[in-house]
């Protein structure tokens, strides 16, 4: 084991490995987004409907309307508490002095080695937020129904049904204001493919630019009545440890997620959909993913050590801002 005061972290391969594979390679980050908290563990708050709508007055009475010398209207909402807790998830990289001293410019092994450590631990994250936006068994398990018709039978589903199905949840629970959030939609390549080749979409947008019906995530996302539509196109290695790589998708066959993101960053005293914990106090790492390269000397092996680790906790607060269509 090295011992701590052999052990530095190395500032130049961690910014090198994040400017490499920056956030925005992986895109659900946009929809639990990021947020730097102060302690390991700790409470958030989630807020009822009552936050932002309060309740309905007496008939015939507006609202907040008040008579000279009458007491104001007192503004309550209700609210909960959950609570996240953020694991260390870290990795490492050994690079052998022959290799270094063998390696033609520009090759660099212990920037590979870096960057192969903060590409495969983001994409672990991912993989874990990919799985909690698609949990219609629990988490959305109150917000989830079945295609009105799979996507894949191309000339009769229309998958804006689905979405007036899911935009509509979220309106009539409060968790929906199009001043305050971005409507977003996130499926995999499959359901994508059967989108592009949808009868129904295809008519509406055949008349529109010059090479006929191209099918764009714009295009989709003007259809499914959202802001942006995120293709995940992610896969994760399923083989065991010396088997033959065997590509699967991180993304759920068949579902399809409706999401009311709110513009602004998150906290844990706002109301929202949820957000990604990060402990970037525990490493000192990079300040949106908490990721960190340190380097430390291994003698007994004539070899460098590269590990990267992060801290952090996806958690989906108000699982009533989204809503997941099955089976399409």
């Amino acid at each position: 084991m090295p011992q701590i005061s052999s052990m530095h972290t190395d500032r130049p391969l961690t910014t090198f490995a994040v400017a490499q594979m920056p956030i925005m390679e992986f895109p659900l980050f946009d929809i639990l987004k990021p947020l730097s908290v102060m302690k390991k563990s700790d409470q958030y708050y989630i807020y009822s409907a009552d936050w932002l709508f309060g309740n309905k007055e007496a008939a015939g009475i507006n609202r907040f309307q008040r008579a000279p010398g009458s007491p104001y209207e007192r503004v309550e909402y209700t609210h909960s508490t959950g609570t996240y807790s953020c694991n260390e998830f870290g990795a490492e990289h050994v690079v052998d002095d022959s290799e270094q001293a063998n390696a033609d410019n520009p090759l660099d092994p212990l920037q590979d080695g870096a960057l192969a450590v903060r590409t495969q631990l983001l994409g672990e994250s991912h993989a874990q937020i990919a799985a909690l936006l698609c949990d219609s068994s629990t988490t959305f398990a109150s917000y989830t129904s079945a295609a009105a018709t799979s996507w894949a039978t191309h000339d009769t589903a229309e998958p804006v049904t689905d979405a007036d199905t899911a935009w509509n949840s979220m309106r009539q629970n409060g968790t929906l204001v199009p001043a305050m959030h971005d409507k977003i939609v996130a499926l995999r390549t499959s359901e994508w493919n059967d989108l592009q080749r949808n009868a129904d979409l295809i008519d509406r947008i055949k008349y529109v630019g010059r090479g006929g019906a191209k099918v764009t995530l714009e295009a989709a996302a003007q259809y499914l009545k959202a802001d942006r539509v995120i293709l995940v196109e992610e896969v994760e290695n399923s083989a065991d440890d010396g088997q033959t790589f065997s590509g699967a998708d991180i993304w759920t066959s068949g579902v399809v997620g409706f999401y009311a993101v709110p513009k602004g960053r998150p906290a844990l005293k706002a109301p929202g959909l949820g957000f990604t914990a990060v402990w970037q106090a525990a490493n000192g790492g990079d300040a949106k993913t908490g990721f960190a390269i340190k380097r430390y000397r291994q003698e007994e092996i004539n070899s460098w050590v590269v590990r990267g680790n992060m801290h952090y906790d996806p958690k989906v607060s108000q699982a009533a801002s989204g809503y997941l269509i099955t089976g399409a």
